[in-house]
């Protein structure tokens, strides 16, 4: 009717105004028969139009104090207003409004409650004591109403404006037209209005019509004038409209066509989220918005299951972004908090279920850029100059042994024997040979800068991020298998107690090797004397390989015989190896397949063990020897007597005890004893693929040998007398500074290893659900390691625990009793991964 054309598509003239209001008020008063005829059993399902509602109405209303009487219009027989209208109190049984969340709520008065107030009820059941300045509108009729004419007005309300919909808010304008013809001049009463929109001006009538008036397609065309209260009575005329300007009318209409463009733009986004979002295709403003929720949905008021987070401190967030973020949810439609942050990048595919929160909170970088990748590629063809090129020594002609995993693709270390020596002793110098990246990396070079930043490669049950772009990591920088590469080989001899033998030195050199890759099982079988090694193999190779297996021995002895925690207790606590990828199997609805087994030491482990911590004591004998600034590592271990040891069971429980009698390592640049090694010096250089320390250590070393200036020497600061209560002179003095290096080790190692565990944590609590759910009836195995009485603890015994099947050591409480050390125990699971007893 509205747009001219009959409900089959026939094009029809336009309806004159007043047949066109008598339409709608037919439409209007047949379903506020409907609503009336049901009375306060008044339910949905009753025989109502169904309307699609309007994505978007703006109520405004202002004050104005102008009580002249509107004409008749058209001649047609009105109340005009201020005619016999007295003003009402509110009372028990008044129909009321007041504001909650911004939203008008109706309700009825109940009762007063106490000398002010009134209790009133909404059509929910729900009670609440209003002030009388609480409440803003009261709904004409007097008193008399029931909380179920509550849902009678709301639902007559609701429809109203379906049908206003429907009719696109024709009838509005057309009485605002009818009314700027006539006299705009004057305030119409909501009585006079309800007559003309709904045919009648009964308080449900009249309801219905306000609703319409504030809150319909064409609400702007009237304006409200807010009747002047006290203490919740009025003392003004109420219900009174004043048509708008025809240039503000057609000013709103704009407003409000924007406002409603906005919200399909808005309506559209969400529907785009819920059926899956192509970010890249988004605009720019919406991957802004997707990149802010990233920054909250990290934050804390995590659920335990994705707690990621265990003492770290996460660095303050702009709170300008987060802000943004927030704004975005609102719009959303969704609540401003970091749950929901996560629960909208989860529906987009943006994360996974899984997401590891605190890879996003610390901005840890899982990729490269393309300028690294470029330079990494770069450097693959055109390598920089070797500086130690005239030292660097041939030692391609030794058989060097790479022992590693098969997955691994950074080869860090390689282990030769050479000898019998030709000088007529018929020793043996061990060879521990080290990937020598400092030869293509040069210090402040772009990809050396991001090392630095990263510290470390980090690994995690999903997987590793490289230090270096991976291109480069496993290949040049790495020792690569049947390729002559380059690195720093350390040399040494022992002496028959397992020592190294002071009248040869150790020979620390740049070096050329030719490496072969053997795995951990590998090495194993070659050693086992009922064992048959592959055609392949040489008698030279297994020969080496018994040697370095000899001198691991040799060495371990030795270290024991220094104090090492290995004299306590020669059990070796197994690894735990987690490994969590995501999987497109039904058997794993979350998407993700966690598996996890326990990997125990075995020859080949402590053969490499022994000759990485070889190395590391020479490269620390010969740092204190020539003052050489380097990170050194230290460790206090509290004396315990034979006694002690005896009572706890040998093995499991009994290598935890040596471990709890371990105070933390120290990095400093004091050369001070590893008691827990065994060790009177000792630093960590076998890894530089891997851990930015030790490649800083490599070039500081090969500055060193090559007689240039160190580049991390010791620093001076000026210092303040004032501070130094010792110093006899007023001003400052130089004062010695820990070398850079030593910074950067103790600030990069403890945070990558932390995240390393956290993630591990989290992923066996999510090992140990599924575990729960698929062997209700079957206990976990555990070894109990330690039993602790805490007074103040809500559970007063914690006992430490080994899950041998797993490798994973985790704690247990218990309320009623202590758990014995060394027993054998099962242990249920419940559905959050948590032990129970």
């Amino acid at each position: 009717i509205t747009c001219g054309r009959d409900p089959f598509g026939v094009i029809c003239p336009p309806l004159p105004k007043m047949a066109l209001l008598a339409v709608y008020q037919c439409a209007t008063l047949a379903v506020a028969a409907c609503i009336v005829s049901a009375g306060n059993a008044f339910a949905p399902s009753c025989s109502t139009p169904s309307f699609v509602s309007h994505p978007s109405r703006s109520s405004r209303s202002s004050v104005d104090t102008r009580t002249a009487r509107p004409q008749v219009p058209r001649g047609v027989s009105l109340s005009m207003a201020g005619d016999d209208r007295e003003t009402s109190s509110i009372m028990e049984g008044s129909l009321v409004e007041y504001n909650s969340d911004n939203k008008q709520v109706l309700s009825v008065v109940v009762s007063p409650d106490g000398k002010k107030n009134w209790k009133v009820q909404t059509s929910s059941g729900d009670m609440k004591s209003l002030k009388p300045n609480d409440i803003k509108y009261q709904v004409m009729g007097g008193s008399g109403y029931t909380s179920k004419d509550v849902a009678t007005f709301e639902e007559f309300s609701r429809v109203s404006l379906q049908q206003d919909d429907v009719m696109g808010g024709e009838n509005v304008r057309a009485v605002w037209e009818m009314v700027m013809e006539e006299d705009a001049s004057i305030p119409y009463d909501l009585e006079t209005l309800s007559d003309l929109l709904m045919g009648e001006s009964t308080p449900l009538a009249q309801y219905g019509a306000r609703a319409v008036l504030n809150n319909g397609l064409e609400s702007m065309c009237f304006k409200e004038i807010k009747p002047v209260t006290k203490k919740g009575v009025v003392v003004t005329e109420r219900d009174l409209y004043e048509a708008r300007p025809v240039e503000i009318v057609e000013k709103l209409r704009k407003e409000v066509e924007s406002e409603r463009e906005v919200e399909v733009y808005w309506e559209d986004l969400r529907e785009r989220i819920l059926n899956g979002l192509d970010l890249e295709g988004e605009s720019e403003e919406v991957q802004m918005s997707f990149s802010a929720l990233e920054r909250l949905g990290c934050q804390e008021e995590a659920e335990p299951t994705n707690a990621y987070n265990k003492g770290l401190v996460a660095p303050l967030e702009d709170e300008r972004i987060l802000q943004k973020a927030r704004d975005f949810l609102k719009q959303l439609n969704r609540k401003a908090t970091s749950e929901s942050a996560r629960q909208v990048l989860i529906t987009t595919g943006i994360w996974n279920i899984h997401e590891n929160l605190e890879l996003k909170r610390f901005n840890i970088p899982l990729t490269f850029s393309p300028s690294l990748l470029a330079d990494a590629d770069y450097l693959m063809e055109n390598p920089i100059e070797d500086v130690d090129e005239a030292t660097r020594r041939d030692l391609s002609h030794l058989n060097s042994y790479a022992i590693d995993d098969a997955s691994t693709k950074e080869i860090d270390d390689a282990l030769s024997v050479e000898g019998p020596l030709e000088d007529g002793s018929g020793n043996y110098r061990l060879w521990v040979h080290i990937a020598d990246p400092s030869r293509h990396i040069a210090l402040d070079s772009p990809l050396d800068v991001e090392a630095r930043k990263r510290t470390s490669s980090l690994y995690l049950p999903t997987g590793v991020v490289p230090m270096f772009p991976l291109t480069i990591a496993a290949g040049p920088l790495s020792l690569q298998e049947g390729k002559i590469a380059c690195a720093l080989s350390i040399g040494v001899i022992l002496h028959a107690d397992g020592g190294l033998d002071d009248l040869s030195p150790p020979i620390i050199t740049p070096s050329y090797v030719n490496t072969t890759r053997l795995t951990y099982e590998q090495v194993d079988e070659l050693l086992d004397p009922n064992a048959t090694p592959s055609t392949d193999i040489t008698a030279q190779t297994i020969s080496e390989l018994r040697y370095l297996d000899y001198a691991s021995n040799q060495r371990l002895q030795w270290r024991k015989d220094g104090g090492s925690l290995d004299g306590i207790s020669d059990y070796n606590l197994p690894d735990m190896d987690i490994n969590a990828q995501p999987s497109t199997d039904a058997a794993h609805p979350d998407g993700w397949e966690i598996s996890i087994t326990a990997r125990t030491r075995h020859t080949a482990s402590r053969i490499v063990t022994e000759h990485m911590l070889l190395a590391n004591e020479a490269l620390a004998l010969f740092g204190q020897k020539h003052a050489i600034p380097m990170p050194y590592r230290s460790q206090s271990v509290r004396a315990v007597c034979q006694e002690d040891i005896d009572a706890v069971p040998a093995g499991p429980a009994r290598s935890w005890f040596a471990i709890r009698t371990t105070f933390g390592t120290t990095i400093s640049g004091s050369v001070l004893p590893h008691e827990g090694l065994g060790l009177d010096a000792y630093v960590q250089a076998t890894s530089p693929v891997r851990r930015y320390g030790d490649l800083a250590l490599h070039h500081q070393v090969k500055a060193f040998l090559r007689g240039e200036d160190l580049p991390f020497p010791k620093e001076e600061e000026e210092v303040s007398t004032d501070d130094e209560p010792t110093v006899a002179v007023v001003g400052t003095v130089k004062k010695n500074k820990e070398s850079e290096i030593i910074r950067m080790s103790q600030e990069g190692g403890k945070f990558v290893n932390r995240l390393g565990r956290n993630a591990e944590d989290y992923w066996l609590t999510e090992y140990l659900k599924r575990f729960h759910s698929q062997n209700m009836e079957n206990p976990v195995k555990a070894i109990v390691l330690s039993a602790d009485v805490r007074d103040r603890d809500e559970y007063q015994y914690q006992s430490k625990i080994l899950l041998p099947d797993l490798g994973a050591i985790q704690m247990v409480k218990s309320k009623s009793r202590p758990l014995e050390i060394g027993a054998e125990i099962p242990l249920s699971v419940n559905s959050f991964g948590e032990f129970l007893l």
